[in-house]
């Protein structure tokens, strides 16, 4: 065996023992079911009971259970997606709950062909514990849901709903698990603006991202709660300025964060900024849906330095900073190794891209910044949805003071526009107009911006910037640039707009070199700008019905 065969063999030992060590969690309520399966089903540590199990009850109109031969994944949870259940009308699953609080609910999807059933034609919400999980939902591929409600009765019910006549649902697998005491707390800080969010121990959450910096995936029989964790390499924007690190055997728990907060494996690895990379942060991005609030925990644990006090970064979210100087040994009793966690709460979401950096400070012996792990889950919204169908404006549905309050949830600071732009470099200038220029930006974490910068003489006048920030707040559409954030610290006025490398819809019309539009795709743009145009009419109709 060569040296590098037995390093890999110890790392891998030491995970397991690391894994075996910490398995004490046991939930309360376990319900695992194999849908459509006459037989239990074993995956790692856990068993799917047969769907004949007398421990929960289903109302469904028909019973139908459907079965493929198909190899779906390559592990063996691959049996899990080769039955499934099909829910041909309203159907409700009832789970004797022994213990309230949060639970995981975890649904297995996989569409084949049955009979007359294609399941890639299904279309259905589920509800649970009050909340709307899923809305109008069809998928294409093997996929697992995961969601944790609060419940605070005896019975957990989970119903699947037809929104048309035409349609059915279906399930290849399910699970109603307790959560871990503690792990979801009440309260987490905000950063636009600053602050705290309390409310948490209400909120239904879905998990979108639960991801392992520098590490590999994670299975649930190495996971003391039954977690995924997935490898950070497909998410890195520029994987040339990072490296990995590992030290699993080294990890403590000693400041709050325990191996159910995230298992040794998590905390022992990291993606860190490579020393040679300079001035230049570790971007993540993540696809999100826009219109929702996010929590985000981050994972922590010094597994670089030498000393304490020796590693301190930068943490962002987007273009906000959300902790200067971070040194986790300062959060640990200056204890090295040491597991930590941090959650943050965005504002509502009004692009459908979220990106987290860590980047570097000069306090310590070398720039760097280091990410041990992350978690990205979704909070419902105020009507209790975790999914709610896409409206073509986000604030359609929503009062105007409502929309307006929410215009305040993108305002960047000037010190970040004029790092963005290069302290308003004319070399950066990429249009001119009455109202001023628009130059060409770059947010620190990487995301391209056009900014445009009123002049002093500007026809444009406060009341109407105001009305502009607080209009293309309101809505998104994909023929129209999105608003990313706005500034007006200084006397300035400042719009900050998504970047489109495309051109203008001019240019792909009228020629100027771009490639021009099909007649089919132009009626298809000019049916959706009517739509834009009686939408905003309507706001201004209310507004000055509000005067």
């Amino acid at each position: 065996m060569s040296d590098r065969e037995l390093k890999v063999f110890i790392q891998a030992l030491t995970i397991l023992s690391v894994a075996c060590a910490c398995s004490g969690f046991i939930p309360v309520d376990n319900y695992r079911v194999d849908c459509g399966s006459s037989k239990d089903t074993r995956v790692g540590n856990r068993v799917f009971s047969a769907d004949n199990s007398t421990t929960y009850s289903l109302s469904t109109p028909k019973i139908i259970f459907a079965k493929t031969s198909e190899s779906v994944t390559s592990s063996d949870d691959s049996f899990l997606y080769q039955t499934a259940r099909i829910l041909d009308g309203t159907s409700k699953y009832s789970f004797s709950i022994r213990q309230t609080g949060r639970h995981w609910i975890r649904l297995y999807f996989y569409p084949f062909v049955h009979d007359k059933y294609n399941m890639k034609s299904a279309k259905f919400d589920v509800l649970g514990q009050d909340h709307v999980l899923l809305s109008n939902f069809s998928v294409k591929y093997h996929v697992v849901k995961e969601f944790s409600v609060n419940v605070t009765s005896n019975t957990l019910e989970i119903t699947f709903r037809i929104p048309s006549k035409n349609s059915f649902a279906f399930l290849n697998a399910l699970e109603v698990v307790s959560v871990p005491d503690g792990l979801i707390t009440e309260d987490a800080s905000t950063f636009n603006p600053p602050g705290e969010f309390k409310g948490l121990f209400s909120q239904a959450l879905e998990t979108l991202y639960r991801v392992n910096m520098g590490g590999p995936i994670i299975f649930p029989e190495n996971d003391t709660p039954g977690r995924t964790w997935v490898s950070d390499q497909i998410f890195l924007v520029n994987p040339n300025v990072a490296t990995r690190i590992s030290d699993i055997s080294a990890v403590k728990y000693t400041e709050g964060a325990t191996p159910d907060i995230a298992p040794p494996a998590v905390y022992g690895t990291a993606t860190i900024m490579k020393p040679s990379a300079g001035d230049v942060n570790v971007t993540w991005e993540f696809t999100i849906d826009p219109g929702f609030q996010y929590l985000v925990r981050f994972h922590f644990c010094d597994i670089l330095s030498n000393a304490p006090d020796q590693l301190f970064f930068h943490v962002y979210i987007d273009s906000w900073v959300l902790v200067y100087n971070f040194a986790p040994s300062s959060f640990s009793s200056n204890t090295l190794v040491s597991a930590l966690y941090i959650d943050f709460v965005t504002a509502f979401t009004v692009i459908n891209k979220l990106r987290v950096s860590v980047g570097p400070s000069f306090l310590g012996v070398e720039p760097t910044a280091i990410l041990n792990g992350l978690e990205i889950m979704k909070m419902n919204n105020s009507l209790g949805s975790l999914s709610g169908k896409r409206k073509k404006f986000a604030c359609q549905g929503h009062s105007k003071t409502e929309c307006k309050n929410s215009s305040t949830r993108y305002r960047i600071p000037f010190v970040a526009v004029v790092e963005a732009t290069n302290n308003f470099d004319d070399n950066w200038v990429i249009g001119i107009g009455g109202f001023g220029k628009v130059y060409n930006g770059v947010l620190k974490d990487g995301l391209k911006v056009a900014v445009k910068r009123s002049n002093p003489f500007s026809r444009q006048g406060l009341a109407e910037f105001q009305t502009e920030v607080e209009m293309l707040s309101q809505f998104r559409h994909c023929n129209l640039v999105s608003l990313i954030g706005y500034c007006d610290e200084k006397n300035e006025m400042i719009l900050i707009y998504e970047y489109m490398e495309n051109g203008t819809l001019k240019d792909h019309l009228y020629g100027s070199g771009r490639p021009s539009l099909i007649w089919k795709k132009r009626l298809e743009t000019l049916e959706q700008l009517e739509d834009f145009i009686t939408f905003t009419l309507a706001i201004q109709k209310q507004s000055f019905i509000a005067m």
